[in-house]
């Protein structure tokens, strides 16, 4: 089985450093484990970092003046979307999406519209509040 997490960091933190506890089990257990994520070390091939840092900082002004976190850096989710393309996930876990790093809306009509396998994972309440 192929697995994409993506998460706003990785290898530390609380959600960073579960997303590469679930990568490594994944390997270990033979599936393909690829992640994408907005900021940290891209320790193997199969880690994708999401936009650069001016993007993101754009994206956090844009948040603050129009009220509207996550519905930015439409360049950087459009580049996501090819990498998606590329390695045919059979399931994508969507972690941590705040810190100003990727379009939601863009990522959920692209897995609806090509039916992927998603699992989301509440860390917080920033899904269902959109700030808090």
């Amino acid at each position: 089985m192929r697995v994409l997490q993506i998460n706003a960091i990785y290898g530390n933190a609380s959600t960073g450093r579960t997303t590469k506890e679930m990568a490594d089990w994944l390997e270990d257990h033979g599936h393909e484990s690829y992640v994408a994520i907005s900021t940290g070390n891209a320790d193997n091939a199969n880690t994708y970092i999401i936009g650069k840092m001016p993007g993101k900082k754009i994206h956090a002004l844009f948040s603050r003046l129009f009220g509207l976190p996550g519905y930015f850096s439409s360049f950087s989710t459009r580049n996501l979307l090819k990498y998606i393309d590329k390695i045919n996930p059979d399931i994508v876990h969507l972690r941590n999406l705040h810190s100003n790093y990727i379009n939601i809306p863009m990522i959920l009509n692209y897995l609806g519209k090509k039916k992927v396998a998603t699992v989301i994972t509440l860390h917080d309440c920033f899904f269902y509040t959109g700030k808090c």
